[in-house]
């Protein structure tokens, strides 16, 4: 009797051993590591900033009483990274360039200085965002979008992008001299670099790939 008692003891310990543990609530996971905001003055400007594979985003403000969305590679800044006109740029590190002046800011976004070029989205003459950029050693004073492409002010002539279909298949398209450059594709999809003197040359075709005044033949 004292046996059987015994077992039914011990059964129901064990029982109210196991009831306690599943009733014991699971350690909460731990909340995942904040992602901090990189110091810089920008911060003074700026609001609803986040970074996100090593870009900041930003609401900035700018020089017409708004805000621009404008984002910038963080960790590939040394410097300061400051709020100039609504953009994002990263000031000192070893030599960097600020953002120049001129008129291009009412027509470009996305502006950021990479070695020594400026890159920024610009509209062209049909109103879409077109990637662009220059460097900034040929061009010490303000510049300007024309059409899509960021030119030095007051540089003799300048050429305009010329209409035709080319501009539904081509990219990066940028003028030197009276050379356009482009990335145009051809029938099996691939990308291929052409060029083309602009010099009496009205309309444009991509064909095939190459850039070409006139019809395809």
């Amino acid at each position: 009797m004292k046996r059987l008692l015994y077992g039914k003891a011990l059964w129901t310990g064990l029982a109210v051993l196991l009831l306690a543990l599943f009733l014991v609530p699971a350690p909460a996971p731990e909340p995942a590591q904040a992602k901090v905001l990189p110091p810089g003055s920008y911060r003074n400007s700026c609001k609803d900033c986040y970074v996100e594979n090593g870009w900041l985003y930003c609401r900035c403000k700018n020089n017409r009483d708004g805000r621009n969305d404008t984002r910038i590679h963080y960790t590939r800044c040394n410097g300061d990274i400051a709020n100039q006109g609504g953009w994002l740029t990263c000031n000192g590190g070893g030599g960097g360039h600020s953002l120049p002046g001129g008129s291009w800011r009412n027509s470009c976004r996305d502006a950021r200085v990479q070695g020594k070029e400026l890159l920024a989205e610009c509209r062209d003459g049909s109103g879409r965002w077109v990637q662009a950029w220059i460097p900034l050693n040929k061009c010490s004073g303000n510049l300007s979008n024309q059409d899509g492409r960021l030119v030095c002010e007051g540089q003799g002539h300048q050429w305009q992008m010329p209409g035709g279909s080319w501009r539904n298949s081509c990219r990066r398209a940028r003028i030197e001299g009276d050379t356009l450059w482009a990335e145009c594709r051809a029938s099996n999809g691939d990308w291929r670099g052409s060029r083309v003197n602009l010099r009496n040359c009205n309309n444009l075709n991509n064909c095939n790939g190459k850039l070409r005044c006139g019809s395809c033949r």
